[in-house]
């Protein structure tokens, strides 16, 4: 796999803590991204500034003021719950910060009283691949992982599938490069997520058991959790050949989920599981996949699968993000880190 990113250098983010040069941190990644002719990079490549210290610093200084100082600072409270000029301007926030510590003997008392979030927090999750401009050093060219896989499904109707085929199709991809028995890449990998299920949990009992755990599982680690009719319906129909239906709408959660970093969820081998599904045509082995996506699966380790429909074909790959991780350089400083907002992973020929 060949992952392509750089961010900046990291003398200019010292800068930028120290003097507050965030325009010249933000004219330097606008040049660096529209100038420099990088042909080795994929053109959806984009780099972004993380903002996340000054929204830190910004949500503290609005808490203080609606705790504390609600009348005398009503109009610097109706800017501050302005989101763009919360995300978009550290020098307004840093500056009213030292004006009330002036004009208010308790402000910095009250102010250095609320809780900080971890000072790490600017790295959670977040991965950066880099390519150093301006430190003399040489580019990251590519970061190389072997792939394990899983098996492959051969163009055919699994069983237990019920009356899941229809010539509508049930999910939001309209292409036609995986158009597989009727159904799109994803809906192809739905339906052997629903074949498992249904040999892993073939009683009553064990449906719902399995039913409880997937639900847990997202409301754990999303922020939208599966519809509690959706659940319902599974428990009521669990034993029976309903449940086939019903796992459709509990197992597609990107089908009324559009930005989950994820498409499926699944049970297999006595845990819940996401799939993220990636259709390619047969002759094109490369994919993209957003930040986001990356740090979900890194966060979920084994309980993640990256899954790619080919021709037909669906081939598991097991989760190869956190074999990467610790391979990317992450580059940063106190308040501030550059980013790629984006991946692009090529399947290399054996």
């Amino acid at each position: 796999m060949i992952v392509n990113g750089f961010v900046l250098m990291r003398n200019m983010l010292s800068k930028v803590d120290e003097n507050g040069m965030l325009e010249a941190l933000q004219e330097a990644v606008r040049v660096l991204v529209t100038a420099e002719p990088y042909e080795d990079y994929f053109p959806e490549f984009h780099l972004e500034i993380d903002y996340g210290y000054v929204q830190s610093e910004a949500d503290k200084l609005l808490q203080v003021l609606s705790l504390h100082y609600l009348e005398k600072e009503s109009e610097l409270l109706d800017r501050l719950k302005n989101r763009k000029g919360r995300l978009s301007n550290p020098e307004f926030v840093a500056g009213e910060i030292e004006r009330l510590k002036k004009q208010y003997n308790d402000f910095e008392e009250k102010y250095l009283g609320i809780n900080k979030p971890d000072k790490d927090y600017e790295k959670e999750g977040r991965i950066e691949a880099i390519y150093r401009k301006y430190t003399g050093l040489p580019p990251i060219d590519c970061v190389s992982v072997e792939l394990p896989v899983d098996g492959e499904l051969e163009e055919k109707r699994p069983e237990h599938t019920g009356n899941i085929y229809h010539d509508e199709k049930i999910g939001k991809d309209k292409g036609e490069q995986c158009h597989v028995t009727g159904v799109q890449g994803e809906e192809l990998v739905l339906v052997e997520c629903i074949r498992r299920f249904i040999k892993e949990c073939p009683g009553k009992e064990e449906q719902a058991r399995a039913i409880c755990r997937i639900e847990a599982f997202i409301r754990e680690y999303t922020n939208t959790p599966i519809q509690s009719k959706v659940v319902e319906e599974c428990y009521k129909v669990a034993g029976t050949s309903g449940i086939t239906r019903a796992l459709i709408s509990l197992c597609y959660y990107a089908m009324d989920h559009e930005y989950a970093p994820f498409d499926l969820v699944c049970f297999v081998d006595g845990i819940p599981k996401v799939i993220e599904v990636k259709s390619t045509s047969g002759h094109s082995r490369q994919f993209s996949i957003s930040q986001r996506e990356v740090a979900f699966a890194c966060k979920l380790e084994s309980s993640y699968e990256l899954t790619r429909v080919v021709d037909g074909k669906i081939l598991f790959m097991g989760n190869p993000f956190p074999q990467l991780a610790d391979k990317l350089i992450e580059i940063g400083s106190e308040k501030f880190n550059i980013r790629a907002k984006g991946y692009l992973f090529e399947l290399k020929n054996e």
